[in-house]
């Protein structure tokens, strides 16, 4: 590949020890290993970062430098730079947009920005934002060596995700005075809900489609209740995907689950005591846990054409990945083949996994068959040659 290094990439890192600190290192080194000059610098949301201890830094680093070759790359929009001169910037959204609206007031001028799901393109028109915008699935790192095979883990399945909350109606109804005619909000976001859960629609797509039906139109709306918008779709699509996560765990009433994540101890005890709970943990202790698991559970229905990372950590991990449907995923990655889809009928779920479990053969040869694939297409490496492309299709 040409070489880039005219590039100079700062990654900013603001995270806990989570699953994104990892894609900023696996993104750090990928882009060092295509030939570019990439420096890996922390730091926290609540702080203005000073570009010009960066290029001080970089300068002492890579000898003389102008600011014009530096391009940083963030996650979520979380990180102000305060600078005199245009700086530029490529913006990775690892989220929904919606559940970032507050961040949007840190756009600069020339940022260019990438979405994890498709239907987030349209989010970013309806938010007027006129900036460049791209696709740039979640990925994961590259494929680990020396793994155990599946005969020699110990957890049958892992689940990770948080459950923030026990979802119930009146919870949702509550949000919806985002809207000054309430009744109005309450039925636009039962019927999203509706939509996300039975249709597995994307929350904004499912948004749009209930607003067309109660004959709301979307577009005449001022910045100001276009951000009230936003707010209940961030809240809401928590709601589904705890719905979802709680109405998924509870259908295993036989197959225990080792469960990581923040989990409300009522909700726990709605699950069943059949399951073991680890709690939150670290990156690495998932990583870990990944690792051990016969089969990973990944249910994140807010991403239906887009791709989530649990996905693809879990085929570096070795793991059998049992997920959502996703447009993206099922352009490249067959059901019984590389992974299994999630069936239809929660009421055969107990069955489902009894009878893969039975067949540990069958769920090494899909591991086996997804890491080929997952190794050419999504891992940070493969993600940062789109990034070196934006960089230098956009502004150089």
């Amino acid at each position: 590949m040409e070489s880039c290094s005219s590039v100079f990439v700062v990654m900013m890192n603001y995270t806990q020890g989570s699953l994104m600190d990892s894609m900023f290192f696996e993104m750090h080194k990928a882009l060092c290993c295509r030939g570019c000059l990439s420096s890996l610098r922390m730091a926290k949301e609540e702080l203005a970062s000073s570009p010009d201890f960066v290029l001080e830094k970089m300068k002492n680093r890579y000898g003389s430098t102008e600011f014009s070759n530096i391009i940083f790359v963030d996650s979520n929009l979380k990180i102000h730079i305060q600078a005199p001169f245009p700086v530029k910037r490529i913006r990775i959204l690892t989220d929904a947009p919606y559940s970032q609206i507050k961040y949007f007031k840190n756009i600069g001028v020339s940022d260019k920005i990438t979405v994890v799901d498709r239907t987030h393109l349209e989010i970013l028109s309806f938010l007027d934002v006129k900036h460049d915008a791209f696709f740039l699935p979640h990925a994961g790192m590259m494929p680990l060596s020396g793994l155990p095979g599946i005969f020699d883990r110990d957890i049958d399945i892992l689940f990770v995700g948080s459950i923030p909350f026990q979802p119930t109606r009146e919870m949702l109804d509550g949000k919806a005075s985002f809207l000054r005619a309430k009744d109005l909000g309450v039925s636009l976001l039962r019927g999203t809900a509706e939509r996300i859960l039975e249709k597995s629609q994307e929350p904004f797509a499912a948004f749009r489609e209930a607003c067309d039906e109660y004959s709301f139109d979307l577009d005449v709306l001022d910045s100001e209740a276009k951000f009230n918008c936003c707010e209940a779709l961030a809240f809401l699509s928590r709601w589904c995907e705890s719905k979802k996560r709680i109405d998924l765990l509870k259908a295993l009433k036989s197959v225990p689950v080792a469960i990581v994540g923040e989990i409300p101890l009522s909700v726990r005890n709605s699950l069943g005591s059949h399951h073991m709970y680890y709690g939150p943990l670290l990156g690495y202790q998932v990583l870990m846990l990944m690792q051990r698991a016969k089969i990973l559970l990944n249910s994140v229905s807010v991403f239906p054409r887009g791709a989530h990372e649990r996905v693809f950590y879990g085929m570096a991990c070795g793991a059998c990945v049992v997920t959502d449907k996703s447009e993206y995923l099922k352009e490249y990655y067959n059901d019984n083949e590389d992974l299994f889809y999630f069936p239809e009928d929660a009421g055969v779920f107990d069955d489902f996994f009894i009878e893969k479990l039975k067949n540990l053969d069958k769920l090494q040869k899909i591991t086996a068959s997804a890491v080929l694939k997952y190794e050419n297409r999504d891992t940070w490496y493969c993600r940062s040659e789109e990034v070196i492309n934006i960089a230098k299709k956009d502004f150089f």
